[in-house]
């Protein structure tokens, strides 16, 4: 499976070369934090006051916020890297609201191969039912012509199982592709529809 998914999606070597960074951010704080009680203590320790743990506390508090944002930097260009915007492919799926219903799996294949496939859980339903999405998945897609097919199962109200499937092509250009699964409910069905929109 892992030679037909390279057929037309990239690996992402750079993946390993970066993975020191995600650690670079709380090497910096461990670092910063320990300078600072090293020289708080080296100074009179006897005559340290609350004054100065408190000056030294929001020391620390700041240097925390800006390893966190270095720590959010280093992530988008750590996924920028991974997926350039002339070959990322983003699938989004969301779920209008629609009362009892739950998602249970959904499966998401790309030219005969599967991309991804996942259960949901009842808190992940409840974030969908709130307006919330799920992002299942992300990644490099090469040009031209492919074939997209959704399939998503599920139960209704009444407690009645269900599936849907749709195929639908995807033309990849020179810009990333956004996908949006969106399950929204049947006019004169209690069976939701799957319906997909690109941009």
């Amino acid at each position: 499976m892992d030679r037909a998914v390279s057929a037309f999606c990239t690996e992402s070597k750079p993946a390993r070369s970066l993975s020191w960074l995600r650690l670079l951010p709380m090497l910096l704080l461990c670092c910063l934090v320990s300078f600072f009680f090293r020289s708080a203590l080296a100074d009179d320790a006897p005559s340290v006051s609350r004054t100065d743990y408190s000056t030294l506390d929001l020391q620390v508090r700041t240097l925390k916020k800006e390893v966190l944002a270095i720590n959010r930097e280093l992530r988008l260009l750590e996924e920028e890297m991974l997926y350039p915007s002339a070959q990322q492919l983003v699938m989004l799926l969301s779920v209008l609201p629609q009362p009892d219903f739950k998602l249970a799996e959904i499966s998401i294949m790309l030219d005969g191969v599967v991309l991804a496939l996942h259960r949901y859980s009842d808190a992940e339903n409840a974030a969908l039912a709130k307006g919330g999405t799920h992002r299942p998945y992300m990644g490099r897609l090469k040009q031209g012509a492919h074939q997209l097919t959704v399939s998503i199962s599920g139960r209704t109200a009444e407690g009645d199982t269900f599936q849907r499937a749709i195929r639908q092509p995807v033309d990849k250009q020179q810009t990333a592709r956004y996908i949006e699964l969106r399950v929204e409910p049947a006019l004169f069905s209690d069976v939701p529809l799957l319906n997909i929109y690109q941009w």
